[in-house]
């Protein structure tokens, strides 16, 4: 059973001890001769009591949400506790007023301030008894003494209740938070933040699936230029700090619908989400190139970081897999950097030039 549907049904049921309370109540302060119109409206009372438990946990709840449940419980206790009231004759209003108190934890206060509320009712209860001397001679002080026997339980057992649930919620969120935290590594990059291999992989595989319009329109592979020397004279902590700064660069001059991971090393790529054009990625390619080459202090030197930038164009019926477009803007990659570095390369050029090639050859 869904968690939150259990807790709205424990405080569906609290509302049985609510009854429990309205018959005492009718019995110390009614004149026998209103019992049968008492005892209706109590038993309606209960009849939405349960009723309200069962759409709890049935599928129907779970559309409530929160506020408008609150809304509804709440409306349903004051509706059938003012009615109670009015259709009292001689009616006892200081015991139905303190009665009231236990709806607070059904308003879902904290276990703590419920402990606080309740508390005090019993306290204001017992108070209430002893005040009025008219009590014990009408029913007795056995009686009486029942009531706040009876009183203090269901105060206890609506404490309970709301303790119970708020621990529950606690432990839950904790395992979401340590499964996320958990789901969160094992798919991002330890240094930088950033998604890693196997999140930009399934990534991929779903964005060719995928019917959405923000379809995956080219994957950019980037590759630090020189980043081995950088890290061989100045040490690893220099190179961390390289790699951080270029992947806050990067992901700065995406756009906001675009993904940007490190793949491992000083290997970066890009996604690009919906319609692009040819022209639009030569921008974004640039701007790639010019916020890289922002100066970077690295103790007490500045430097320029460029990039080689490999980018494969994929289409909308585009047959390859994650790993083949991965494939291929590596090997543009790999040729802008022969070239000489901070540049970009498209794959779809090699290609053509490949097929150049082989048609010259036959």
């Amino acid at each position: 059973m869904d968690l939150v549907a259990l807790g709205r049904a424990r405080q569906s049921v609290l509302r049985v001890g609510v009854v429990l309370i309205m018959v005492g109540a009718m019995i110390v302060g009614t004149a026998p001769g209103d019992w049968l119109a008492q005892c209706i409206w109590i038993g309606m009372y209960a009849l939405v009591a349960v009723g309200a438990a069962v759409v709890a946990v049935s599928p129907l709840g779970a559309t409530i949400t929160g506020p408008r449940w609150r809304l509804a419980t709440a409306i349903t206790d004051i509706v059938a506790l003012s009615g109670f009231h009015l259709l009292t004759t001689g009616g006892y209003v200081p015991l139905l007023i303190v009665g009231l108190l236990p709806l607070m934890v059904i308003l879902e206060l904290s276990w703590q301030r419920a402990a606080v509320v309740l508390s005090i009712s019993v306290v204001a209860f017992l108070v209430t008894l002893l005040a009025d001397t008219s009590i014990p001679e009408k029913i007795g002080w056995p009686a009486a003494w029942f009531l706040v026997a009876l009183y203090a339980y269901l105060c206890c057992a609506a404490f309970l209740a709301t303790y119970v649930q708020s621990r529950q919620l606690h432990e839950v969120s904790k395992q979401r938070t340590a499964s996320e935290r958990f789901a969160y590594q094992a798919t991002h990059d330890a240094l930088t933040g950033l998604p890693n291999r196997p999140y930009v992989i399934a990534r991929i595989e779903d964005a060719l699936t995928s019917d959405s319009p923000n379809v995956l329109s080219a994957v950019l592979f980037i590759d630090l230029d020189k980043f081995k020397e950088i890290n061989d004279s100045m040490g690893h902590e220099a190179g961390d700090t390289v790699l951080r700064t270029a992947a806050q660069r990067l992901e700065r001059s995406l756009r906001p619908d675009d993904l940007v991971a490190r793949l491992g090393g000083d290997e970066f790529v890009a996604l690009l989400f919906g319609p692009t054009t040819r022209g639009e990625l030569d921008r974004i390619s640039d701007r790639l190139h010019a916020t890289l080459a922002e100066p970077t202090r690295i103790g007490n030197a500045t430097h320029r970081i460029s990039a080689s930038i490999g980018i494969a164009p994929v289409g909308e019926h585009d047959e390859r897999d994650a790993a083949a477009i991965l494939n291929d803007a590596d090997r543009a990659m790999y040729e802008a950097k022969t070239a000489g570095g901070g540049r970009s390369q498209y794959f779809a050029q090699l290609r053509g030039l490949t097929e150049k090639l082989v048609a010259r050859q036959s």
